[in-house]
């Protein structure tokens, strides 16, 4: 047996120390291998309703940050649905990003203080949780990264859907990309 960081061929298996199962591409499962979609489009209505963010932004964030796959790990590091940051996650007490439920939490926790932060600015708060708060702040709004200003855009696409969607499902006008406000979020039913 031989122990190694690096895949050298089709043999190589990752092993999670701490006893989760890992894929091919190296991502801890955390134990967390069964994933109940249906429950955590519930948790998402409650988180959003807890923080004050539409669950439809927090869907459309997860959507492009790791198209709702949980045990998703970028090149980067970021882990889980709305791919946190190992120091991020430290930060906001995430002791475990596999977690889908915890992972949710850390990562809406983290953009209500971003929305604040940047006095409701969607667009900056979106820009700082891709590149970071300062990288918006020395830049003055969205930096000119090509991977953030795609971000912003993806998110945005997607949270106008899912929005209009789910406006339509409740019968009412469809209103923009404006209508996120603090306090503002559905009630979590």
């Amino acid at each position: 047996m031989h122990f190694s960081d690096k895949k050298k061929d089709q043999r190589w298996k990752a092993v999670d120390p701490d006893g989760g199962t890992a894929d091919s591409a190296g991502t801890s499962s955390g134990g967390y291998d069964e994933f109940d979609h249906a429950e955590v489009s519930r948790h998402i209505e409650r988180i959003g309703g807890k923080y004050h963010i539409d669950p439809d932004l927090i869907r459309a964030m997860i959507k492009v940050e790791s198209d709702f796959n949980h045990l998703a790990m970028s090149r980067k590091g970021a882990m889980g649905l709305m791919q946190i940051m190992p120091g991020t996650a430290k930060v906001l007490g995430l002791k475990d990003p596999w977690d889908p439920y915890a992972n949710v939490e850390a990562g809406t926790k983290y953009m209500r203080y971003l929305v604040q932060r940047f006095r409701g600015s969607l667009r900056n708060a979106l820009a700082a949780y891709n590149a970071g708060p300062s990288a918006v702040e020395s830049h003055g709004g969205v930096p000119p990264y090509r991977e953030t200003t795609e971000y912003v855009r993806r998110v945005t696409r997607y949270y106008n859907a899912y929005s209009s969607q789910t406006r339509a499902a409740a019968g009412t006008q469809t209103q923009g990309l404006g209508r996120l406000a603090l306090g503002n979020a559905r009630k979590a039913s």
